[in-house]
């Protein structure tokens, strides 16, 4: 706490959540804190150090602002008390990369919340229809990891092409219609890349992710069962690294694009459609009820069909659009 006291740069509370080893939550906290260096980016909830939560409720003069993660947050309202208290205090928010679902709890809150200066703009454009459902104007931002994109050099797709790794995804937070289905046709397509000499990763986001590609791996042992990353870069690589990707978890799905890996998505919740779109490529997701083998190999077939040099593009315009709206943000 005396750190954040003697502190001669700008703090800023952050809302979202972390502390679960959710991959997804920790990527779009490190982005966050990326875009907001040198200043300090303190996350506010429930179970948090006493100094820092005495800091928070003593100090609230001391913030200069409230930054808004990633994930679908715009519904019911953690810790509404002491947010409500700083925008009391006519303070900005940045909204970074948002998502909102269709009905939005707290709305009264939120109103409050986002009174005052908005900077930022939502995942994409179901979240930004959403939003102007409850009379809210922004502007779509993309997924906050945006904001770390970076294209590798040597990323050409002529070599990618020699290269023999696939990665694969399942798991969620909860179950979804057609989870069955997803998953029997995953398991088909990583026996079928198997039997034809390709090397088949499991890549886990969250504890869950693990525990079923334990499963999995019992099925089919050729299958590589790899750590959850613990930061970008390390997972970006894996990508940077694959010839295709097939996967449940929204970020999974992010971190194929952002290391230019072709990918299929399995859209199990709109917060998938709200990505895709935002990019133009509703085309690369489908429903869990709909995949199939056949769907699942058509997609690894197809990769080539992926314009990067138009998705790099949108990338860094959402990226840019990311680091001009933080500096407005912070002066």
């Amino acid at each position: 706490m005396i750190s954040l006291i003697r502190n001669k740069n700008k703090t800023f509370i952050y809302y979202g959540f972390l502390g679960d080893s959710n991959f997804g939550d920790e990527v779009v906290f490190e982005t966050s804190r990326q875009l907001f260096k040198p200043h300090i980016l303190l996350p506010v909830k429930k179970m948090m150090p006493l100094p820092l939560m005495i800091y928070c409720k003593l100090c609230n003069k001391k913030i200069s602002g409230i930054i808004i993660g990633g994930g679908t947050l715009f519904g019911s309202i953690m810790e509404q008390d002491f947010f409500e208290s700083i925008v009391d205090t006519k303070k900005p928010v940045y909204i970074h990369g948002t998502g909102t679902h269709s009905t939005m709890g707290s709305l009264d809150g939120w109103k409050r919340i986002l009174s005052n200066r908005i900077y930022g703009g939502v995942r994409g454009p179901i979240s930004k229809y959403n939003m102007k459902n409850y009379d809210f104007e922004v502007g779509i931002a993309g997924d906050a990891s945006f904001g770390m994109f970076e294209r590798k050099l040597d990323n050409g797709h002529g070599k990618r092409e020699t290269l023999k790794t696939i990665l694969v995804n399942v798991g969620t937070h909860l179950d979804f219609k057609g989870s069955t289905t997803s998953r029997n046709a995953i398991k088909g397509f990583i026996k079928a890349c198997v039997r034809d000499g390709f090397r088949v990763q499991f890549l886990p986001f969250f504890s869950t992710d693990t525990l079923l590609g334990l499963e999995i791996k019992k099925e089919i042992p050729e299958m590589e069962l790899l750590k959850i990353p613990t930061s970008y870069l390390e997972c970006v690589n894996h990508f940077h690294n694959s010839i295709f990707a097939i996967g449940e978890r929204l970020h999974f799905n992010i971190m194929a694009l952002l290391g230019n890996s072709p990918f299929l998505s399995i859209n199990y919740n709109k917060k998938h459609e709200d990505f895709l779109e935002s990019m133009n490529l509703k085309s690369s997701g489908i429903l869990p009820e709909d995949i199939s083998l056949d769907e699942a190999l058509n997609a690894f077939q197809n990769r080539f069909a992926f314009d990067w040099e138009a998705i790099n593009k949108k990338l860094y315009q959402y990226k840019h659009f990311q680091v001009d709206e933080a500096s407005k943000f912070i002066n």
